[in-house]
């Protein structure tokens, strides 16, 4: 256990001194930095854009028809400047002198003409749509006696709203994007990680390094150090990650609830509870330490850094595979074939992690999948251990696959 702590530590340091890991670190910080002051940014831009482009200007509105308020109308859109037109004037013709023109008659239509390229036009639709609803029903109560309009009051003013209330746990709607941005950063770091460990291996046979660390270590302390110290780096930047991420969160709430209440909303009814976490890290842990030791076995078989992609693709696959259906299963959770595969070792991870963070599993589920997930790191340990105990010494060509088989059935 000295050796592997040695090993541990140096593999550990090794990135900790690394210039490009440091680089690579501080870019994700600043990026995440960035995003959560993205509400800050995006009121600048606005500002600049108004600036540079209308100023304090108020764009023309001209009203035809019959109904011509413009007092409402400036209160509602005081973006424009609205004036009253003859109600005999034509409409298109009065477009191509006003920024917007309005026809209504009171009816239960009404037309905005404009140039095509001015979606503010939309917006404006939304604004206005309320407002003529209402003077409509104004409009058409009046012609009622007082009985037909009490009538007519009491059924307008019935509201009809829906609420959901989860039974049983389920956060399906509230954690669809934390579950979404969890599973991707798992996806990746799991893959960037493995690729570090099979490159380090290879790296060390190339320089001929791994020569002089076999004289000093057992090949089964430096794979077990190898793997444990890429994971401490991978686990450290990872937590750099999360901290980040959630007091840039924190520190700028407000501006986002300012300005894009939508996703404040969503972000506040994220069901981020400790145990979401802890199932998290439990299952990036478990999950990357299955396929590091599958990387480093492989990895030891080849000596070129070019021949690693053969070795790598189905590992890849099944990570590919894994990743892909805890994405599509988001959708359908109670699928049979996504509850058999998020108990199966090679895609629990992803899958039953999203099926915990979406409520339809609970965490006695959770518990399960590590307890099967559990054995079977231990299982390829042990296989990943003769291979590359036998591999680190091998080079020239990369091993076949008949004779990694041969490896692993000898005693």
């Amino acid at each position: 256990m000295k050796r592997i702590g040695m090993i541990l530590n140096f593999e550990y340091m090794g990135y900790m001194k690394n210039k490009a890991f440091r680089v690579t670190t501080v870019i994700l910080l600043a990026i995440i930095l960035l995003a959560s002051v993205f509400p800050q940014i995006l009121g600048v831009l606005q500002g600049v854009s108004d600036g540079d482009e209308n100023g304090d200007e108020k764009g023309t509105a001209l009203v035809v028809g019959s109904f011509a308020d413009t007092e409402a109308l400036t209160q509602i859109a005081p973006d424009y400047e609205w004036t009253k037109g003859d109600a005999s004037e034509d409409p298109r013709k009065a477009a191509e002198t006003y920024d917007v023109v309005l026809s209504y008659d009171g009816g239960a239509t009404y037309t905005l003409y404009g140039a095509g390229h001015d979606f503010s036009l939309y917006g404006l639709v939304e604004m206005l749509d309320g407002y003529f609803t209402e003077t409509g029903r104004a409009a058409f109560m009046q012609d009622l006696d007082a009985d037909a309009r009490t009538g007519a009051e009491q059924t307008l003013g019935i509201v009809v709203s829906g609420g959901i209330e989860t039974v049983g746990g389920g956060d399906a709607d509230s954690n669809f994007w934390l579950s979404y941005i969890l599973l991707y950063l798992l996806f990746m770091i799991m893959v960037m990680y493995g690729q570090f460990v099979i490159s380090s291996v290879i790296n060390e046979k190339s320089t001929k390094a791994m020569e002089i660390l076999i004289t000093s270590a057992k090949p089964i302390q430096l794979m077990f150090g190898k793997v444990a110290g890429v994971g401490c780096a991978a686990l450290t930047q990872l937590l750099l990650i999360l901290v980040a991420a959630a007091a840039g969160l924190l520190l700028n709430f407000d501006s986002w609830k300012a300005r894009l209440p939508e996703v404040a909303d969503s972000i506040s009814e994220m069901n981020l509870s400790p145990a979401l976490v802890l199932f998290f890290l439990l299952f990036f842990v478990c999950g990357y330490l299955l396929y590091a030791f599958i990387y480093a076995g492989l990895g030891s078989t080849v000596s070129k850094i070019e021949d690693a992609g053969a070795v790598t693709t189905l590992p890849q696959v099944f990570v590919l595979i894994a990743f892909f259906v805890s994405m599509v299963g988001m959708a359908n959770l109670d699928a049979v074939y996504v509850k058999v595969l998020s108990y199966i070792p090679f895609f629990s991870p992803f899958i039953m992690f999203a099926r915990i963070s979406m409520g339809e599993a609970g965490y006695l589920q959770g518990v399960v999948a590590l307890l099967i997930l559990a054995p079977t790191i231990i299982l390829f340990s042990w296989i990943a251990a003769k291979i590359y105990r036998i591999g680190v010494m091998m080079y020239g060509k990369p091993m076949k696959l008949r004779e990694i088989v041969k490896v692993v059935a000898q005693r």
